[in-house]
Parts: structure tokens; sequence; C-alpha cells
């Protein structure tokens, strides 16, 4: 039971961090360009439309989550934290 439930938090933190980032990608691009229109969070979440997006989403968010704790475990033994 355990197993079913980490297994359900980690898959539905890396679709929300892969999201994420791919929002904000778009809100740079739309930053920088003014050429797309204006990127709404809401609709990144949306899997019942596009369900091919949701594994993207869990790699992307995978990929970001080991290079988030790549960059926060050194700093974190320099400090003896």
């Amino acid at each position: 039971m355990i197993s079913l439930i980490s297994t359900f938090l980690r898959h539905y933190l890396f679709c929300f961090l892969g999201a994420s980032f791919r929002y904000l990608f778009d809100f740079l691009k739309y930053k920088l360009t003014k050429k797309t229109p204006k990127p709404i969070f809401k609709s990144y979440r949306n899997y019942e439309e596009s369900p091919d997006v949701e594994m993207i989403d869990a790699i992307i968010g995978f990929i970001t989550l080991g290079i988030l704790l790549m960059i926060i475990i050194p700093i974190l033994r320099i400090h003896n934290i």
C-alpha cells in the first residue's frame, strides 16, 4: 500500500515539475518575443485533452529534480548542514 502511494506521489510531483518547467519556458518565450499568446498554467496540467504530454512532463520533472538535487546537495555538504 505504501509503495502504491509513494509511486503516485512521485509521479504527481514529476508531472507537476515538468508542467511548471514547460510553463516557465513558454512564459519566458512570451515575455521575450510577444508573438505567442500568453500562457495559462491551468492548460499545461490538463492531461485529459492531451494525455501524451503527461509522460513527457514526468520525464522533464525527473530530469529537473535531478539537476536541482545535484546543485543543492554539494552546497549542503560544503556548509555541513
